[in-house]
């Protein structure tokens, strides 16, 4: 009987278009290398009425670093800054990712742009969609 009533519900779902809003292409990327300490980076900047749909990234440093993401507006989000995503702690010589070809959640809304800080110099490729 749950397995009719979940049924019904993904059904539903698939009526109205909600499941599939969620299957946004990852098609755009940003490359950052070699960021300095505490440097913030505008990966994305806001544009228009566009929301920023992250699929993925990919980060690595030399030396140990810890990788955050802000969302905000004005130049490097310092206005209306404010902590978005994962905090990534970097081992020396060691690469992290999360990577996937749709987007899973990671948003930044509209009119902000994605900003990432590295405590120590740090290289990150981030996959977006833009919509």
């Amino acid at each position: 009987m749950r397995f009719l009533l979940g049924l019904a519900v993904a059904i539903l779902l698939l009526g109205t278009g909600t499941a599939y809003a969620q299957q946004l292409p990852c098609d755009q990327q940003a490359t950052l290398t070699g960021f300095t300490t505490k440097a913030t980076v505008i990966a994305a900047p806001g544009v228009g009425t566009s929301n920023i749909y992250i699929c993925g990234y990919v980060a690595s440093a030399a030396l140990a670093s810890i990788v955050t993401f802000q969302q905000g507006t004005g130049a490097a989000c310092v206005t209306t800054s404010a902590a978005v995503g994962p905090t990534i702690q970097l081992a020396a010589t060691t690469t992290f990712s999360d990577n996937s070809d749709v987007f899973r959640g990671f948003l930044v809304a509209n009119p902000n742009g994605l900003c990432v800080t590295a405590t120590s110099a740090a290289n990150i490729t981030i996959y977006y969609h833009r919509q």
